[in-house]
């Protein structure tokens, strides 16, 4: 596999809690490729270490038609809290050789 740089990373923190799917708390997970609109969809409900839950929704598209454009959109709703969430998107420049 190419080893190239990360152009769509993002950190979500709640409470200096950073989601991580390796080692955070995963209730449910969903994902879905939609071929015809070229959209990989995923759903994730989380829950942090203080017991606070939020559903994350990822979509990811990629052009056909112009090869250097993709997008990401991400939709997060807390569904037992009011508070702060702290988001950062970036490209992760970090190529292993």
């Amino acid at each position: 596999m190419l080893n190239v740089f990360n152009p769509k990373a993002i950190n979500i923190s709640i409470d200096d809690e950073e989601f991580n799917m390796l080692n955070s708390n995963i209730l449910e997970y969903e994902r879905v490729l939609d071929l015809k609109e070229a959209v990989l969809k995923r759903r994730v409900v989380w829950r942090t270490k203080s017991g606070k839950e939020v559903e994350l929704n990822f979509e990811r598209f990629a052009s056909l038609k112009y090869k250097n454009a993709a997008l990401v959109k991400l939709k997060i709703k807390p569904l037992n809290f009011d508070g702060g969430i702290d988001i950062a998107s970036y490209m992760d420049l970090d190529v292993k050789i």
